[in-house]
């Protein structure tokens, strides 16, 4: 019997992918459970033509990634920190402190980013971020002593 999961099954698929499966396990275990839905009815079809606009969707957001990895090759990401006078910072910059400053600077979610360690030290260093879509963009983290101003 021809399925549509409805949500995502362990050892059997994703939600929208079309499955066979014998019809005893779909009657009384998928179905019953709004798991599944047979592939025939308009119920799987409307599953169907959302996956579809998903998919669009998602290869427009990729494009649009892309894109903004060609524009920001140079890409620089600077902080000010309190420092001591061997350049060693007072506390460090949090991997989560770049990931958002960058999402906040190019205006889309990072998913990874390495390496996966804080900064503890001032002058550039190089990260990785990742995108969806396998998309990496190559950046330098600044991080410059924090100029305090005597009265």
């Amino acid at each position: 019997m021809k399925i549509i999961l409805t949500s995502e099954i362990k050892n059997i698929g994703q939600k929208g992918d079309i499955k066979e499966v014998k019809p005893g396990y779909a009657r009384n275990f998928l179905f019953p459970k709004d798991l599944a839905v047979p592939a025939d009815s308009a119920r799987g079809q409307e599953i169907i033509k959302i996956k579809e606009t998903e998919s669009e969707k998602q290869g427009e957001e990729i494009g649009k990634i892309a894109e903004l990895v060609r524009a920001n090759q140079n890409f620089i990401i600077k902080f000010e920190r309190k420092a001591s006078s061997e350049g060693k910072l007072f506390g460090s910059v949090a991997v989560k402190e770049i990931k958002v400053a960058a999402e906040k600077k190019l205006g889309t979610k990072v998913e990874s980013l390495t390496p996966d360690h804080p900064v503890k030290e001032i002058g550039d260093h190089k990260y990785n971020l990742g995108f969806k879509g396998q998309q990496t963009l190559d950046i330098i983290v600044s991080i410059v002593p924090l100029s305090i101003k005597k009265k």
